[in-house]
C-alpha cells in the first residue's frame, strides 16, 4: 500500500463570462457571446487576449499589477510563468483594437504598477 497525498486547491478564477455587454464610446464587449467591436468593426481576439481584455474593462481605472493578472486570467503565477507573457497580450490587443497602439486610449501602462483600463 503507497502513501499518496491529496493536495487541496482553490479553483481557479472564471473565465470572462457572464458581465453581459461592457460598452464605452467606440468599443463593446460582449462576454456572453465572446464579442468584441470596436467603432462597428468585429475584432478577432484569441481566448486569452479576450479574457484579459474582459478582466480589465470589467474593473476601470483599477491597476493591475503583472503579478495578479497572470494569476487572475491564466490561473498562473510569476513562479511558473514570466510576467512578458502578460506584457507581449496586452502589446497584441494593443495592436488589435487601439486606433495608435504607440498612444494606447484604452488600455494604460502604469509605470512601476502594471496595467488598467480606461474607459
Amino acid at each position: 500500500m503507497t502513501n499518496t497525498a491529496l493536495v487541496l486547491r482553490p479553483a481557479p478564477p472564471t473565465e470572462a463570462g457572464g458581465l453581459g455587454t461592457l460598452d464605452f464610446v467606440g468599443l463593446s464587449i460582449d462576454t456572453d457571446v465572446r464579442e468584441v467591436v470596436v467603432d462597428e468593426r468585429v475584432i478577432e481576439l484569441t481566448r486569452l487576449e479576450f479574457d484579459l481584455l474582459a478582466h480589465l474593462a470589467a474593473a476601470p481605472r483599477r491597476v493591475f499589477s503583472r503579478g495578479q493578472l497572470l494569476f487572475d486570467v491564466w490561473h498562473s503565477s510569476p513562479d511558473w510563468q514570466t510576467s512578458k507573457t502578460v506584457t507581449e497580450h496586452i502589446r497584441r490587443i494593443r495592436q488589435k483594437i487601439e486606433p495608435d497602439p504607440a498612444q494606447p486610449r484604452w488600455i494604460r501602462t502604469v509605470s512601476g504598477a502594471g496595467y488598467r483600463f480606461e474607459p
